[in-house]
């Protein structure tokens, strides 16, 4: 099984992808992009979200045509979905999803919190 696909752990970055339907959000940079990279040089189809759409569009340019990208943010539930859905469609499902885009958490964790010396 040298090209069985895994689940878990550091043999998931070994095995081949070779036909595999990648969605990854946070695509347009860092860990993203060199996912991206990554999966089409093991044979995957990608999909790519994001909310850079010129840094997208470059990054599909330069990945070719097994590389898509869909502006969407994942703070939006409805823009997300429908960037999934449409990403489903046009590979004609999925395998798997890399979310690894970052959100910023908002209200009280947003705030610096005082340190105990200070309390």
């Amino acid at each position: 099984m040298k090209h069985a696909i895994l689940s878990s752990g550091r043999n998931a970055l070994r095995c081949g992808l070779v036909a595999r339907k990648v969605v990854i959000t946070g695509a347009a940079r860092g860990i993203g992009e060199k996912g991206a990279r990554l999966a089409i040089a093991r044979g995957a189809r990608v999909a790519l979200i994001g909310l850079e759409p010129d840094r997208l569009r470059a990054l599909v340019d330069d990945l070719g045509p097994a590389a898509s990208w869909w502006e969407a943010d994942v703070r939006n539930g409805t823009a997300l979905h429908s960037a999934i859905d449409d990403a489903a469609q046009r590979l004609g499902g999925l395998d798997f999803v890399v979310a690894n885009a970052v959100s910023r958490p908002m209200g009280p964790c947003d705030r610096p919190m005082r340190s105990r010396s200070n309390a």
